[in-house]
């Protein structure tokens, strides 16, 4: 079943955001107070609207609770992404993704009912400042405050090793959820498969979890 998403804001990241939900299939409705920007994705989105991210009639007139999901992709005003989420709360939407500036503005979007808070500056930073400490990381996403997903690059020691026998859920509390073997992405793995060089692990896990891993097991490539 198709999903039907609305974007609010079409600055870089919403804009970003049309484009690849474009390419998943998704039915975009795309809102924006420019109507240039409206205008600039009308091949991306099934329904293109000039209007303010606080206009309650406009929302009704739409039937925006009926979504699957909306996108709050206005982080820079504060105020308007704010009273936009609670305005599209109280007209029942279910779920609501909000872009936030900085950790104040993410606590007050959660007070106001968004469901999903994302805070791309601060993520970025995180992934590079994890990337550049320990080479062997591939990628980092934070998916809580207390979790991440990160990728990493086979170890030495790990090469010819069944996954099973590595015991990162015994050990550290992780869990491989993935391997990218050369354009193969192995989902679920195979417990008893056994790494080869130049594969990539995909590992869940607590954050205090993945670091203390890191610290005793991941060596930085040389």
């Amino acid at each position: 079943m198709t999903k039907e998403i609305a974007v609010i804001g079409l600055g870089q990241f919403g804009g970003n955001a049309v484009k690849q939900l474009h390419k998943l299939a998704a039915d975009v409705t795309v809102i924006d107070i420019n109507e240039d920007k409206v205008q600039d994705y009308e091949d991306y989105a099934v329904e293109c609207i000039v209007g303010s991210a606080t206009d309650e009639k406009m929302f009704k007139t739409i039937g925006i609770e009926h979504y699957d999901e909306v996108i709050i992709a206005i982080g820079e005003d504060i105020q308007t992404s704010i009273l936009s989420t609670l305005i599209l709360k109280e007209l029942g939407v279910e779920r609501i993704t909000a872009k936030a500036q900085d950790n104040y503005h993410a606590e007050l979007l959660r007070k106001v009912g968004a469901n999903n808070i994302l805070q791309p500056e601060t993520e970025m930073g995180i992934r590079l400042a994890n990337q550049l400490i320990n080479m062997s990381i591939v990628d980092y996403m934070e998916i809580s405050d207390d979790t991440a997903i990160v990728e990493y690059d086979a170890n030495d020691i790990f090469i010819n090793t069944a996954l099973i026998d590595l015991g990162l859920r015994e050990k550290f509390g992780l869990n491989v959820v993935a391997v990218k073997r050369n354009k193969e992405v192995i989902v679920p793995p195979d417990p008893q498969m056994n790494i080869l060089k130049n594969d990539v692990l995909v590992i869940i896990g607590k954050i205090k979890n993945l670091n203390r891993f890191e610290s005793k097991i991941i060596k930085p490539k040389t």
